[in-house]
């Protein structure tokens, strides 16, 4: 597992700044006592640390499961497929976009929320893995690697569809940073999409406690990998018509 601090610097040092300011001068400090009836301006350091402290505890902190290498290793391990897989970056038309926004109920993201839901929501190109001959009509798996809008940024999958019958084969959670949605990576929440097809309901999946958007991500990209995949096939198919 990876550590990383993903804050732009630059976020970081006005944050220092902003708590360096209430320190430094006297006037900012008997304002916002007044303000907050504060009794004396101690009251203000403790208010200012904790915030300060609490902010960057749940803003900057995130977690790196799995590299693209690692997800890939796992899947052929899992599959019993020793094949090289074969990356490709698929670009889908606004038509094709349009067709798959529709199968998801009129949205491309769950959560509608933030920067990384605008950029995700007009994001057209998808990297796609592929390996494993299947009756020498192909490849016998397809990945997506797909990102979600989580409540505090975004979830990173990576999502095995196996296409002889066009189901879910595997669901892994390659990053996140979400606070409460952490027990999303457990197997027990994942095992569940296993099998799931695109016409298939998916009312039947159990969240986790407590970390409802997290869970409606996670139901919702696969929906969108099954649904991307399908957009996929039917091109493939009109091109040979």
């Amino acid at each position: 597992m990876i550590l990383k601090w993903r804050k732009p610097i630059r976020r970081q040092i006005s944050k220092i700044y902003v708590v360096f300011l209430f320190l430094k001068y006297d006037n900012i400090q008997k304002g916002v006592a007044m303000r907050l009836n504060f009794k004396n301006e101690q009251a203000v350091y403790f208010l200012v640390l904790i915030f300060f402290i609490f902010f960057q505890l749940d803003n900057s902190f995130s977690m790196t499961l799995l590299t693209e290498q690692e997800a890939i290793h796992i899947i052929c391990e899992k599959t019993h497929i020793q094949e090289m897989m074969r990356k490709e970056i698929i670009t889908f038309s606004p038509e094709q976009m349009a067709r798959v926004k529709e199968k998801l109920g009129g949205r491309l993201t769950m959560y509608k929320k933030g920067k990384d839901a605008k950029q995700l929501s007009l994001q057209t190109a998808f990297a796609f893995y592929f390996c494993g001959c299947w009756q020498e009509k192909g490849e016998k798996y397809a990945a997506l690697m797909l990102e979600e809008p989580g409540k505090w940024g975004p979830i990173k999958y990576f999502i095995v569809i196996n296409n002889e019958d066009k189901s879910i084969n595997n669901v892994l959670v390659m990053s996140y940073k979400e606070i409460r949605g952490r027990p999303i990576v457990r197997r027990s929440f994942l095992s569940q999409f296993i099998g799931k097809k695109i016409q298939d309901s998916f009312k039947d999946i159990t969240g986790v406690s407590g970390a409802t958007i997290s869970s409606q991500a996670t139901v919702f990209v696969v929906r969108k990998a099954l649904a991307l995949y399908s957009e996929y096939l039917e091109s493939i198919e009109g091109r040979k018509e």
